[in-house]
């Protein structure tokens, strides 16, 4: 089913904090990362427009930003390059994959004919040169001629030497002469040829690689070639002389409203040096990981791999321009606690190692805020991959599990211990790397945790402090104790997963800590009377809210309804429920990988495959809605995690390029239905978006009713809340006027009422 996402107008703000509720049922909200930035351009008035992933544009007289993406227009993800035409007053997107986006008075046109080119070889967009209304795009596969007030490809320059085909990193206009920077060398060729497309009116020049061209307005030629700056003065432009060498690659040149730019960035140095017209240095700014500039006619911005956008007014004064959002966008994990979001830019590749140094990013609803070695908590330096983390609701203690460094407890007021070596957590793979990977803590504050690698892998640390550990059933054979996710269902037992084929743990300490005479464990794995896992390889694992246990794995999903019996003579085997979503019926998500499942207040489950998001019924029967790269803003097919926020209904999605939400229908049920609430109130006159009702208690029934009691709309409560598309059963817009709602809850005991202005 393919389900179509809309823009709605923002309206109201009300019961969690005003950012919270700007969201519309059904929109999309990115949650991006701008701490990096790789390309910036200047529309030569006001803004400055800077992207790596994703775009954004900052307003130099307001101080403000506005953020771009798939939500409001981009075609894409994945920006290489921005360039600002100031003739015609546009900019130019191009992303990595060789599609294009025209952006003009907040009007945003594709022209996607690079990316559907039909090639084998790479599409890649190098460099951008404006001549003569036209846009000539530097290509790996030749010079592409685009006419953008016509929408469409001119024709396409490719350039040979022999039988090898150029790749062109950078072109310009030098004294009549189109000049080409080509990894076989410079190609020329005059201006007023007829005939471009033919590779034999290309000259060459000379067969050094080239990487970067420039023309100034005053007749003089920079380039780099190797790592050497170049700079030509005459009619001939193989005349060079070398202005500078450098010991990293050169980047980019950049012509700016005063000066010239070389920005140079390896493993070496890292820094920008800039020229007047003829070539004489002018000024050099070091500790910069710059990738491209812009310069205004008193300063400059630069896009940073470390810092984002850099205002620069003097060497050594390098000020962060940075919208709201995680730290990175390594999303590897997400937790919501506190009503607050954790997201972990930890990780690992088949249990190895990513090194990741971003830590954790919180999200309040109102503003983002981190905590790694780069915002001075000097004790995470050294610990990297964080996995997970979760707050202790007594103190507010936050928690967080590094793959490799231990458990993590950072107190509010910036203090940290870190536990490994404490004679419970077991290290795995040297001395001093202590693997921690999920978090959970029960209802009494004892907080579990898995701890891969050990011969005890689940461990507790009890609520007054003390430690306890927990050896599993593994299989003969089993050489890696691996453990990785944790739930904890309604008879107070633990399933852990135990991931690389080894299958599923269920343990019970019988409400005894630490007497371990009556803990009872079990292994569960693939086949009938051993547990019924369609694989032994699992990946995530969630309890529902009918206590059943949700099994994600490689091959689809399994169902354990009756975990009370697991551990009863008669057990307890999953369920591989048979479904019937199109044409042939099958194995719930059979050949699908599962990386993570997630509840809503309604109990529908949100599924996260390497080919999307499904959410499906609570009784797992019918599609509810499906997402992918093509139909909705998601900027990848790749789902690391999902969580939903109980209150606002935000469907959090973890993607391997990011963090994206969907405002959901469904919520969290209320103890009670003090507090409904209508929302938008007043409806606006024209308004087509949805209309919800909050604050219910879980399933309740909702009758909408005109002032005269006749019948409007009925609906059943998703979880807390009920939505209302704003027509009648057939389909009619009501009269303007007071409305009423008459909500009694899933019992028929209670029934509350509030009332609502329409306006047709």
């Amino acid at each position: 089913m393919i389900m179509k996402y809309a823009f709605y107008l923002i309206l109201a703000s009300c019961i969690l904090q005003a950012k919270a509720q700007d969201a519309p049922i059904g929109s999309w909200t990115t949650h991006f990362s701008y701490q990096s930035a790789r390309t910036v351009a200047y529309d030569g008035d006001d803004y400055i427009y800077t992207a790596n992933e994703n775009l954004f544009r900052y307003s130099i007289s307001q101080q403000s930003f506005d953020i771009y993406s798939k939500v409001n227009g981009l075609s894409d993800i994945g920006i290489k390059l921005v360039r600002y035409n100031k003739l015609d007053n546009y900019l130019l997107i191009i992303y990595d994959n060789g599609n294009i986006d025209i952006m003009q008075d907040n009007n945003i046109i594709n022209i996607a004919d690079i990316k559907s080119f039909n090639t084998s070889g790479s599409k890649s967009i190098n460099d951008v040169y404006f001549y003569n209304r036209l846009a000539y795009l530097s290509t790996d596969f030749g010079v592409v001629v685009l006419n953008p007030a016509r929408r469409e490809i001119k024709e396409t320059y490719v350039l040979q030497l022999g039988s090898n085909v150029a790749q062109v990193n950078s072109f310009t206009l030098y004294k009549g002469q189109f000049i080409a920077a080509t990894n076989l060398g410079l190609f020329s060729a005059n201006e007023n040829l007829p005939v471009l497309q033919d590779f034999t009116n290309w000259d060459l020049l000379d067969n050094k690689e080239y990487s970067q061209l420039m023309s100034h307005p005053t007749d003089y030629l920079f380039a780099s070639a190797d790592n050497l700056m170049l700079f030509a003065n005459g009619t001939v432009v193989t005349n060079w002389d070398t202005i500078a060498t450098s010991t990293s690659p050169i980047v980019r040149i950049v012509e700016g409203a005063k000066h010239v730019y070389f920005l140079e960035n390896g493993n070496s140095q890292r820094r920008i040096h800039s020229f007047d017209e003829s070539g004489q240095p002018v000024e050099q700014y070091d500790f910069l990981n710059a990738f491209d500039l812009a310069e205004t006619a008193t300063t400059f911005y630069a896009a940073d791999g470390w810092r984002g956008l850099l205002h620069v007014t003097a060497p050594g004064n390098y000020l962060p321009l940075t919208p709201e959002g995680p730290y990175s966008n390594s999303a590897f994990n997400l937790a919501i606690a506190d009503n607050a979001l954790f997201m972990c830019s930890g990780g690992h590749n088949a249990w190895i190692y990513n090194y990741q140094r971003e830590g954790i990013s919180k999200y309040d609803y109102q503003s983002w805020s981190f905590y790694n070695q780069y915002e001075g908590i000097a004790a995470m330096d050294s610990i990297l991959d964080i996995l997970d983390a979760t707050i202790d609701v007594r103190n507010n203690y936050l928690y967080a599990a590094s793959f490799g460094g231990g458990l993590l407890e950072i107190k509010p007021n910036g203090d940290v211990n870190v536990f490994k070596d404490n004679g419970v957590l077991q290290p795995f793979g040297g001395p001093n790397i202590f693997r921690i990977v999920d978090l959970h803590f029960d209802e009494q504050h004892n907080l579990w945790m898995s701890n891969y690698g050990s011969s005890e892998p689940l461990v507790v640390k009890k609520a007054d402090g003390s430690w306890q550990s927990y050896a599993m059933p593994y299989a003969p054979g089993t050489v890696e104790r691996t453990a990785s996710e944790i739930v904890i269902d309604d008879f107070n037992q633990k399933w852990m997963v135990a991931p690389r084929n080894v299958g599923l743990f269920v343990f019970s300490d019988n409400n005894t800590l630490d007497n371990k005479a009556d803990d009872v464990s079990k292994l569960l794995r693939q086949g009938k009377g051993f547990g019924n896992l369609p694989t032994n390889n699992v990946n995530c694992i969630a309890k529902d809210k009918d206590g059943a246990i949700w099994v994600g794995t490689t091959d689809g999903i399994a169902i354990f309804n009756c975990p009370g019996n697991i551990f009863n003579a008669s057990g307890c085997d999953a369920e591989l429920r048979i479904v019937q979503y199109d044409a042939n019926a099958g194995l719930l998500f059979q050949n699908e990988i599962v990386n993570t499942i997630a509840i809503d207040g309604a109990n529908n489950k949100w599924i996260g495959t390497g080919n999307g998001v499904w959410q499906i019924s609570n009784d797992a029967e019918t599609i509810l809605k499906r997402f992918t790269i093509d139909n909705s803003p998601l900027p990848s097919n790749e789902i690391n995690k999902i969580v939903v926020h109980p209150q606002s209904g935000d469907v959090f999605i973890a993607t391997t390029k990011g963090l994206i939400s969907y405002r959901s229908e469904a919520t969290e049920g209320a103890s009670t239905q003090e507090n409904i609430l209508v929302y938008p109130n007043p409806v606006p006159s024209g308004y087509t978006g949805t209309i919800a009702i909050k604050g219910l208690t879980s399933n309740a029934d909702v009758r909408i009713t005109d002032a005269s009691g006749q019948l409007v709309y009925r609906v059943k409560a998703q979880g807390g809340q009920a939505v209302w598309n704003g027509q009648t059963y057939t389909g009619q817009r009501p009269m303007s006027g007071i409305y009423y709602v008459f909500v009694t809850d899933s019992e028929g005991k209670e029934t509350k009422s509030a009332k609502f202005i329409f306006h047709e």
